[in-house]
């Protein structure tokens, strides 16, 4: 596409994703901007701007055909057969990361994962070997990874960072509670899950405060 779409409209468009193929595997061809909103509890009005931002306009009648926003909300968001990715920092979340099935029916495969902790090198976990920190860069520029995700204790964070930053790597998924310093040309996305449990609260308790 010519034009970047809106970040927020990237975000909503995995959902869509989610919907639509939901919707497929139960047979289900097309679906009105309304219907999609009574799933997803988002505006009809917003869904009909998104998708237009791609555009789909739905059928008077008959609405947004399924399969085909499949197949371009996939084209948009560059999703291919699969996605290679490498994993740094095997404790707990590396590991559970790992061995979710999810990313591997969404595309994402992890294919690499590092470590400095010498018992977990040269073990497979989830049919993937764990390698020393300082085979990245070879790594990375054997398999043409773009992609990484970081587990790496908070202290380790920044010096991960930029081993993966001068191997090549594009994008970080960074689960550390650490703010990375990157050049501008690489992209970080923070996930936080206390941020996420603390507006989860706020959601919970907000009718006590009315």
């Amino acid at each position: 596409m010519k034009n970047k779409l809106p970040p927020p409209t990237v975000k909503r468009l995995s959902l869509y994703l989610r919907a639509f193929e939901g919707l497929d595997h139960r047979g289900v061809t097309h679906i009105s901007s309304k219907g999609l909103s009574e799933i997803l509890e988002i505006p009809d009005t917003q869904i009909r701007k998104d998708l237009s931002f791609i555009g789909k306009t739905g059928r008077r009648g008959k609405g947004y055909p399924v399969r085909d926003l499949i197949q371009r909300i996939r084209e948009i968001l560059g999703l291919k057969s699969y996605i290679p990715i490498i994993l740094v920092g095997v404790g707990n979340l590396g590991t559970a990361l790992l061995a979710s099935k999810l990313m591997k029916q969404r595309g994402f495969r992890i294919v690499g994962a590092f470590d400095v902790d010498v018992s977990k090198i040269g073990k497979k976990f989830c049919d993937v070997r764990i390698q020393d920190d300082s085979k990245i860069p070879e790594f990375v520029k054997e398999y043409g990874i773009k992609l990484a995700i970081l587990t790496t204790p908070g202290e380790a964070a920044q010096h991960t960072a930029e081993i993966l930053v001068s191997a090549g790597i594009s994008g970080i998924l960074n689960f550390t509670p650490e703010n990375l310093s990157v050049p501008p040309y690489v992209k970080v996305h923070n996930v936080d899950f206390t941020i996420e449990m603390e507006f989860l609260n706020y959601l919970v308790n907000s009718e006590d405060l009315e």
